[in-house]
């Protein structure tokens, strides 16, 4: 197969999902056997350099479609009801997507010690469904929203609007070159350190913009064991690629080993299931509501909406499948309280 063709092949959607899930499945099981038996000297494992690619540019359209202005419109027909576009824990809770991602929400305030009154940042909101929240839960906090979507950035400020919550404030800028004079009590960065370049440069950045005693909350996901690079064009570089930047995955100690400006106070480690779970909803969100996302995503793929509606599902099955495999002791969610070295 080339480029988009497994996307454009006329299958019916359920045929489409099955063969992609056991494609995915034996890539990352070519992962783990790679990890298993890597004899790198250094130390940090070089996976997929020497794996010639199936499915050749496959990555750059997947990643392409994640990182394209896809409007609120798509997102609203497989995310839960707050927006949340980052993992939910399950491990709590016995109900449905809303309550999980409530529920999660108010896990990170009381993980990050968030008092009413308290000055907040978040980092990279998204579709702004923590701030929104928090805003919201706590009447007296000052929540300042950052994105570096115009589109995101709107979206969020209507819905404060709409709320009549007058106390969060919208800015649109990037994260990783973060520059404030205002000091926070608490920031926080939800599903965000995975896509930060210098994670050192970036953790001096917001040490930068923390009040006395202020504290960093971290939500994010890595691998249980090793941090390893792997080649953009390869077979494991066309999974890793969707979830980390700069051809690294990181591991469970890898924030150990940046703590120069920032020091762990606390953390946290949930099993990986906890985000198949999350992506088994979405994703039966969007199979179920195929005709209106793919209308909606007509915005921003006009000339092949049906093409990015299947890579959207393909990028869903990937979470279910990296995330839940070894009975999701592999793949980990990660929390981490950060203060001030």
């Amino acid at each position: 197969m080339r480029n988009d063709a497994w996307f454009r092949v006329p299958v019916p959607q359920d045929l489409f999902v099955w063969i992609s899930r056991r494609y995915i499945r034996s890539r990352i099981a070519a992962l783990s056997a790679a990890l298993a038996n890597d004899e790198s000297p250094d130390g940090e494992p070089k996976i997929g350099f020497h794996d010639q690619p199936l499915l050749p540019n496959h990555t750059a359209s997947l990643n392409s479609e994640q990182k394209r202005e896809v409007t609120v419109g798509f997102f609203s027909q497989f995310l839960g009801p707050s927006l949340k576009y980052s993992c939910s824990m399950w491990n709590m809770c016995s109900g449905g997507l809303r309550r999980a991602e409530l529920e999660t929400m108010q896990l990170y305030a009381d993980r990050a010690q968030v008092r009413d009154g308290m000055r907040v940042l978040d980092l990279g909101c998204g579709w702004g469904s923590f701030s929104l929240w928090l805003a919201s839960s706590h009447a007296n906090c000052q929540v300042v929203a950052l994105t570096n979507s115009v589109a995101q950035g709107q979206y969020v400020e209507q819905a404060a609007s709409e709320l009549g919550l007058a106390n969060i404030t919208v800015v649109v800028a990037n994260a990783e070159t973060l520059q404030s004079t205002a000091k926070f009590d608490r920031i926080f960065a939800i599903e965000l350190i995975e896509q930060v370049h210098d994670r050192q440069d970036f953790l001096a950045r917001v040490s930068k913009c923390l009040a006395a005693q202020g504290k960093l909350f971290v939500h994010s996901y890595c691998h249980s064991d090793l941090s390893f690079r792997f080649e953009p064009d390869s077979n494991i570089g066309l999974l890793m690629g969707m979830f980390f930047c700069n051809d690294r995955v990181a591991g469970r100690r890898s924030m150990s080993n940046t703590q120069d400006a920032l020091a762990i106070e606390s953390e946290w480690y949930h099993s990986g299931q906890n985000y198949q779970v999350t992506a088994e909803h979405w994703q039966r969100n969007l199979a179920s509501n195929r005709k209106e996302a793919i209308s909606a995503l007509l915005e921003s793929n006009p000339r092949d909406s049906r093409s990015a509606h299947r890579r959207w599902l393909f990028f869903l099955i990937v979470c279910q499948e990296l995330f839940g495999s070894n009975n999701g002791k592999d793949w980990l969610i990660a929390h981490y309280l950060m203060r001030p070295s």
